[in-house]
């Protein structure tokens, strides 16, 4: 191995240098302060949530209509056991979110500082291999819900169709198809969006990859999943500030029918919870809109680097982009130019051309700047 080389030689030096002076931005940051936020509220949901449900079914259970049919040691049993489900089912659903947001945090933050640092040999492929991997995850279980979806949407056609030839069911075949019709409309319509945003989300990540470890820029899904982002972050802000309408909007129908007046209480038991949920929405709605801000901005970089050079000379003959994206290392252009009308700059390592405000050369991979 040759010490006299200042870094490893890297002939996509000069591609990771683009990436990390996007990714350096303190959005990265943000992002992940945002997912260690809301890991902190899901742990905090286990110690405040937990025992105002607790509270809650127990004032259901306590109910006349429950204890009526029950003697006092069946009573005993199913309030201790719904107690206990309730808590286990509350703990399953936390663990696995706080496992994902806890790698989802770290890679944006490996990201960040691996950015941050001027040192050639500092790479934050770690960090979007981690969010590529996660992608990948989420997109499996939501590949399935929708063919578990068409398959019951397949299945209530085919019933439609056989009760079609039955004289006396003939209404309930109508009703069959028209039930088929409004599920292949909406769910089959949710499931597209979905397989859509998942998809592109893992194009996205996948673009990053590329461009950190091969000679190929892009942004290949960034802005798809960008749009979509928005779109679930807004739709999740605003579910969030609808549950505060579930308190007066009970209140109202307890005061309006005598026999919903226990209500009342039911709600003032869980509006702690009400407002816990709407904070959590608030903050995951950020989160996404946050991924979208990263996703498009990167969209941006990555134009602005590989749009417009279709006029290159010598003088710019380390690796630049042509006017068709994707970027590669391979597309130079060599216009042929007069040695009198221009010095070519070159590195002290190596003396090969580089461009006057190259980073790195892209023959040696020596430190320019």
């Amino acid at each position: 191995m040759n010490n006299n080389f200042q870094t490893q030689f890297n002939p996509y030096q000069q591609n990771i240098a683009i990436l990390k002076s996007y990714f350096r931005k303190p959005r990265l940051l943000t992002q992940g302060i945002l997912y260690i936020a809301s890991i902190v509220l899901s742990i905090a949901s286990i110690f405040i949530m937990m025992p105002v449900m607790n509270e809650y079914i127990n004032a259901i259970i306590n109910m006349p209509q429950f204890k009526a049919d029950m003697s006092a040691t069946e009573f005993g049993f199913f309030s201790t056991f719904m107690s206990a489900y309730t808590n286990i089912v509350m703990t399953a659903s936390i663990i696995p979110s706080v496992i994902l947001m806890a790698l989802t945090a770290a890679a944006f933050l490996i990201i960040y500082f691996k950015s941050k640092n001027n040192d050639p040999s500092s790479n934050p492929k770690a960090g979007v291999t981690i969010l590529y991997v996660l992608s990948i995850i989420q997109l499996i279980p939501v590949i399935f819900m929708c063919l578990i979806l068409a398959l019951c949407i397949i299945l209530l056609i085919i019933v439609a169709i056989v009760t079609n030839f039955d004289s006396y069911a003939q209404d309930d075949s109508y009703f069959l198809g028209i039930m088929a019709a409004i599920y292949t409309v909406v769910f089959g319509g949710m499931g597209a969006i979905f397989i859509l945003y998942f998809i592109n989300q893992v194009r996205y990540y996948k673009s990053i990859l590329n461009g950190l470890s091969t000679v190929t820029l892009s942004h290949k899904g960034a802005g798809i999943y960008g749009v979509f982002s928005i779109i679930y972050g807004v739709y999740v802000i605003f579910n969030g500030l609808s549950s505060f309408a579930v308190v007066p909007m009970f209140n109202a129908m307890a005061g309006a029918v005598p026999e919903m007046a226990f209500m009342t209480d039911l709600v003032e038991i869980i509006s702690p919870v009400i407002t816990f949920s709407a904070i959590t929405s608030a903050l995951s709605g950020a989160i996404s809109i946050m991924n979208a801000v990263i996703a498009l901005g990167y969209k941006n970089h990555i134009k602005n680097i590989t749009d417009g050079f279709g006029d290159i000379s010598t003088e710019q003959s380390a690796v630049m982009p042509v006017a068709s994206a994707p970027y590669t290392a391979q597309q130079q252009v060599s216009t042929p130019a007069s040695p009198q009308s221009f010095q070519i700059p070159r590195c002290p390592q190596c003396n090969a051309n580089v461009k006057a405000d190259d980073i790195f050369c892209n023959t040696c991979g020596y430190k320019l700047k």
